[in-house]
């Protein structure tokens, strides 16, 4: 099955996640979900790069509530070592060599291998329709712009599939991207703070929020950012804290037994929290996005192409060749 859409271009850098979340719904109407759903039944390798692969986070923690086993690797180590399972893959562009040389893996391994991406005529969704005529290919309405506070909205129509074919419903959704006061206060708080850097915690369903925040924080140049598990945190991580470290907790309703006790009290602490079950991780997810924008505006920190550095840009753009070969036995690479 082939479902295409024509994606929509963002609108001004500070567009409501919403109106997105919106146009993306909007491009679902008539869709036959149900047989995509089917499709990735069962174990399923879910894989992405940059901010995608936090969509494919969330996605394997919705696929695995779900009752089915699913994880999110990275490009990289799906070339290394190709999944025995069906692959997903997630990619705004479809354009990156990264993704295109882990299809291609995958593809040679013998799984199927399906694609979501934002890009009708991106190369990923081309390589996979000649793969097999059976693999499904899914281009969603989504932003042209994938640069500053607008990386953000590629990231919501992907997210917002992966909520659809868990059982959210279309309006709640969609509300789940609707910004807050509270999204702009902590943002606000945590931007006068100038942290020295950030660490966002969150575990199970929010985990891909905590991911999220930190891969935008770190992507908008504010502040050091990484994610973590609460617990694996409080097992000396800490001690890496410094005075002007400030904790971001993530958490759905369902964590608040656990999680409520490590966060009151804590020093240099915001939290956010969401529903629970699939629709929470989807509001959590949603929220993280909000609450990095909010900070990006209230900083003044959204770069552009135009801000990378000419050595991160040649990591980016680097061809890694054969990479598949780089883990073989010694053995194996002296025959022949």
């Amino acid at each position: 099955m082939s479902d295409s859409q024509t994606p929509q271009a963002a609108g001004p850098l500070d567009t409501p996640l919403i109106e997105t979340a919106r146009r993306a719904e909007g491009g679902l109407v008539g869709w036959r979900l149900d047989r995509l759903r089917d499709a990735l039944a069962g174990p399923l390798c879910i894989v992405g790069a940059g901010g995608s692969r936090t969509v494919a986070r969330l996605w394997a923690g919705l696929h695995r509530r779900a009752g089915h086993p699913a994880h999110a690797p990275s490009p990289l180590d799906v070339r290394l070592d190709p999944p025995l399972h069906p692959v997903l893959m997630l990619s705004g562009s479809g354009r990156h060599h990264d993704i295109l040389g882990a299809a291609e893996a995958a593809l040679r391994a013998g799984r199927a291998v399906h694609a979501v991406t934002t890009n009708p005529d991106a190369p990923l969704i081309d390589r996979v329709r000649r793969a097999d005529a059976s693999h499904h290919t899914v281009a969603l309405t989504g932003p042209a712009v994938k640069e500053g506070l607008a990386a953000r909205h590629a990231l919501v129509p992907m997210a917002l599939l992966a909520a659809r074919l868990h059982g959210v419903d279309g309006v709640a959704a969609v509300e789940a991207f609707e910004g807050s006061p509270a999204d702009i206060e902590r943002a606000e708080r945590l931007a006068a703070a100038r942290p020295s850097d950030v660490v966002a915690l969150g575990a199970g369903l929010a985990r891909p929020a905590a991911d999220v925040f930190a891969h935008l924080v770190r992507e908008s140049g504010f502040a050091p950012a990484r994610a973590a598990d609460p617990r694996e945190f409080a097992h000396g991580q800490f001690m890496a804290a410094g005075p002007r470290t400030w904790l971001v907790w993530f958490a759905v309703d369902e964590q608040r037994p656990w999680a409520e006790p490590m966060w009151q009290g804590q020093p240099r602490s915001v939290t956010r929290i969401a529903g629970s079950g699939p629709a929470g991780a989807l509001q959590i997810y949603a929220r993280a996005l909000n609450t990095a924008g909010a900070l990006m505006r209230a900083a003044g920190a959204t770069p552009g192409r135009a801000d990378i550095p000419p050595w991160g840009a040649k990591l980016y753009r680097m061809k890694l060749g054969a990479v598949e070969h780089m883990e073989q036995a010694p053995e194996m690479k002296n025959q022949g």
